[in-house]
């Protein structure tokens, strides 16, 4: 389980940095103002299913790669290197992913 957590924590910030890097060079060839550029979006928010299902899309990589951030953040302190540590930190790090998730793709913004 160790290196699949490994794999994945690299795996997501991959996901995460191409998607960024990619919607960043789409809106500066577009020569559209950024509320054009986002229209498309307010479309698919208009159908409940498929903005959760983007928004939950969305939202696992972004958990994962910061949860599991906190959790590399917290061997550096040179602690929690041994192999029931590390399955017990994996597994409350992929709760704490699951919950994470669920709230941001649960939250609606007031108007």
């Amino acid at each position: 389980m160790v290196w699949v957590l490994s794999f994945g924590h690299r795996t997501s910030g991959a996901v995460l940095t191409s998607g960024v890097t990619a919607a960043s060079i789409a809106y500066l060839i577009s020569g559209t103002q950024f509320t054009e550029f986002i229209s498309p979006l307010q479309s698919v928010a208009s159908q409940p299913v498929l903005w959760t299902s983007a928004k939950f899309l969305m939202a696992l990589p972004l958990s994962y790669h910061m949860v599991n951030g906190i959790r590399h953040l917290a061997w550096d302190t040179g602690r929690g290197f041994e192999l029931k540590t590390l399955y017990k930190t994996g597994y409350l790090m992929l709760t704490a992913t699951l919950l994470l998730t669920g709230v941001l793709t649960l939250y609606k913004p007031s108007s």
